[in-house]
């Protein structure tokens, strides 16, 4: 739900712009209007839940992050394209996860 607070939705709809044109320059071209129209509805429907990545974090347990937005990144480099939003993303979630495990090893 805290997408939804006017400082996430703007990194929401970079994210969002970044992964529109990598789906563009794969090839498989989406509706903006209709991906944001989607995105905002699964915001609001899940609301109250707690995604599986802070579950992950409150937890210790390293996150799916390398499958979710690595794998974005991976296609993207195989096709010349950057991802800054992402790749942002992906490295601040990274260094939690190597805590994470450097916890465990302790």
């Amino acid at each position: 739900g805290k997408l939804l607070n006017p400082i996430y939705k703007r990194r929401a709809d970079i994210l969002l712009f970044e992964d529109l044109s990598l789906s563009k320059k794969i090839g498989n071209e989406l509706d903006s209007d209709e991906m944001t129209e989607y995105l905002y509805s699964v915001v609001k429907n899940t609301f109250n839940n707690r995604s599986s990545m802070l579950q992950d974090f409150q937890n210790q347990r390293r996150t799916e992050i390398d499958f979710l937005n690595g794998k974005l990144l991976r296609i993207a480099a195989s096709v010349s394209l950057e991802l800054p939003e992402n790749r942002n993303i992906y490295e601040s979630v990274k260094l939690i996860d190597r805590e994470i495990i450097k916890g465990r090893m302790h």
